[in-house]
């Protein structure tokens, strides 16, 4: 089973989630942090 702090702990599963964060917010969006992972 994969958990939060095995995906927190992956260097790159991060930087897929804050770019795609950062994208989101260009587009207007906000809160997308990991609670929605």
């Amino acid at each position: 089973m994969v958990t939060l702090e095995d995906i927190k702990k992956n260097a790159v599963i991060d930087s897929f989630i804050q770019k795609g964060n950062q994208y989101l917010g260009v587009l207007g969006y906000t809160e997308h942090s990991y609670r929605h992972v």
